[in-house]
């Protein structure tokens, strides 16, 4: 019996190196594409996102892992995680409540401890608000009302106002005519003392301005100056305090009550006498 020749053994060799990878290849790709190995490529994408600060992209990824493996407490807990950093509080802690629970069952202290702390650190729970039973109507009783006819003429109805414009408008009159009566008083004490520094100084008496010295007389002719001011504003503030409160308390107050007319004119006078103000209005 004749042997084969060598270069056909190595051809059969090949083949069967060949037919072997050939059959292996299919298991391989079945060992890659299995549930398992899909679940892991997702929780190692997930993982690079999270470490990326993209917790939000790392969810649909870690959420798929899970579907595909759901023993899977790395990806669960880390979904948790992501929960919980995304503002989902109670996904986040039902779902470490969940990995506590299993890794006790599969004897994993240190992962069963960590998720009970993260539930701790959780805030509580807000309730939603209580609903109220719903009560028996009570039918309404008609009330009789009055006729309009029965009600007085020009009676006001409902509550009346306790303030109208016009008692605005007099207490601006009135702070107006008090801050003129301000003004007076001042110019009324420099002249005061402008007048007993002429007199005591300068020799100057009053129907006698030219025995003054001449810094005197220059004073006195300034005294007179202010005396007319203070006059004016005096005249001025008096009659404004006095149409402010005029104005104040002839107001009508009340809801359908007609506002009073209102005009108030008043205008400084000045003679060889002294000076003044003429005021005049209509209430």
């Amino acid at each position: 019996m004749s042997s084969p020749p060598r270069g056909s053994a190595a051809v059969v060799v090949a083949a069967l190196v060949a037919a072997m990878a050939l059959l292996a290849a299919p298991a391989a790709a079945q060992t890659e594409s299995s549930p398992e190995a899909r679940a892991e490529a997702l929780y190692n994408a997930a993982g690079a996102r999270i470490e990326g600060g993209n917790p939000e992209e790392a969810i649909p990824l870690l959420e798929e892992s899970v579907r595909l493996k759901p023993t899977g407490l790395g990806a669960r807990y880390s979904l948790a995680d992501c929960y919980e950093r995304t503002g989902q509080l109670e996904r986040a802690r039902s779902l470490f409540q969940s990995v506590a629970e299993d890794a006790a069952a599969a004897g994993k202290a240190p992962l069963e401890a960590d998720a009970r702390a993260r539930v701790a650190r959780l805030p509580p729970a807000i309730p939603g608000p209580a609903i109220p039973p719903a009560q028996p109507r009570t039918p309404a009783v008609e009330q009789p009302v009055a006729p309009a006819a029965l009600a007085p003429a020009g009676a006001a109805v409902g509550a009346a106002p306790t303030w109208s414009t016009q008692r605005t408008v007099g207490l601006v009159v009135g702070g107006a005519g008090l801050a003129g009566l301000a003004v007076g008083a001042a110019f009324g004490f420099e002249t005061f003392s402008t007048s007993n520094e002429v007199k005591r100084m300068h020799l100057c008496k009053e129907g006698t301005p030219t025995v003054c010295t001449l810094q005197g007389r220059m004073l006195y002719q300034a005294a007179n100056e202010t005396a007319v001011i203070s006059n004016v504003a005096f005249s001025i503030g008096s009659a404004a305090v006095i149409a402010g409160v005029v104005t104040f308390l002839t107001a009508r107050v009340g809801k359908g009550a007609r506002p009073a007319a209102l005009r108030f004119d008043a205008a400084p006078t000045v003679g060889g006498s002294g000076a003044g103000v003429l005021v005049h209005g209509v209430w």
